[in-house]
């Protein structure tokens, strides 16, 4: 944007939103054209008060749901969903999911430095197509309605969102986790922590992942290939006993130490393997203990 009149026009349809990044510094905006969407604030609008929103704009493309930590942006089409849904315990459980994210990684907004979250929402879009069954950008996910994501995040059973756990984790990778064949697996390091706070089985300590754990456990130790194996769950397994085994605060001690790190401008190790190996003994160094035997 330029000092002065700026004239911009929209050539999609969609959401319109208006953020002023000069800090401190008051800006004029007028939105012309377009139309009010129902919005729903849990603990804030009352559902009668949303009804009719819902019936009055009922022409309106979209509906908004707002909590603590997420803004999902609902296509009207899915407003058949709505009759008997209880908003405020949907959006809670949305936000819980991106709670204990945050607190698996020991990122509050309550924190100062390379701990401090930033304040900004887990965007959540609505479209009718996107890749895979759902999808995580840099700047959203997407739960589309060709694969009936959308409508499952927005009113399927509360204890089968592994997809969102999944997709709200990907927001949250860092470079030091992202090694080759590793990005669909650590990415559900925090899913498994989001389980369990629900109250929900830890999804590795099924029978299958169980048969599967024997069965690696069978190749000779000198045989063996983390980056070789099909079944990321078990792959899962060994970031996840890190967890079971130093205590839920692991990842937080660890990921606080690579921000630092990052925070100080350290460059990152330059091959694959510099990077694997990085990750093995910082987390030895957080553990306190030599992990030689284990990795």
């Amino acid at each position: 944007m330029n000092p002065g009149q700026n004239r911009i026009e929209a050539l999609v349809d969609g959401m319109v939103y208006v953020q002023n990044r000069i800090y401190n510094t008051p800006a004029t905006v007028e939105i012309y054209g377009g139309q009010p969407v129902p919005t729903y604030v849990k603990g804030v609008t009352s559902r009668a008060d949303f009804d009719v929103q819902v019936e009055t704009w009922n022409t309106a493309p979209f509906f908004v749901l707002v909590g603590e930590y997420v803004l999902f942006d609902v296509q009207m089409v899915l407003a058949t969903s709505l009759p008997g849904l209880d908003l405020d315990r949907r959006i809670e459980m949305m936000d819980s999911v991106v709670a204990t994210t945050n607190a698996l990684y020991g990122l509050s907004k309550y924190a100062n430095d390379a701990a401090h979250k930033s304040a900004h929402r887990i965007h959540i879009i609505n479209p009718d197509v996107g890749p895979g069954y759902a999808s995580a950008t840099g700047y959203h996910i997407t739960f589309q309605n060709a694969t009936a994501a959308g409508r499952h995040l927005l009113a399927g059973p509360e204890n089968d969102q592994w997809g969102f756990y999944h997709e709200v984790g990907h927001t949250y990778q860092m470079k030091e986790f992202n090694y080759r064949g590793a990005i669909e697996v650590t990415v559900n390091i925090p899913a498994l922590a989001v389980q369990e706070a629900q109250g929900y089985p830890n999804r590795i300590d099924s029978v299958s992942v169980r048969n599967a754990v024997a069965q690696f456990r069978q190749t000779p130790i000198a045989e063996r290939n983390f980056l070789g194996l099909t079944n990321g769950w078990v792959q899962l397994l060994m970031f996840d006993q890190l967890r079971r085994g130093f205590g839920a605060d692991f990842y937080a001690r660890l990921s606080q130490q690579f921000r630092l790190e990052n925070a100080k401008g350290i460059p990152e190790p330059p091959t694959e393997l510099a990077v694997m190996q990085h990750f093995m003994l910082t987390a030895a160094t957080v553990a306190e203990r030599d992990l030689t035997p284990f990795f």
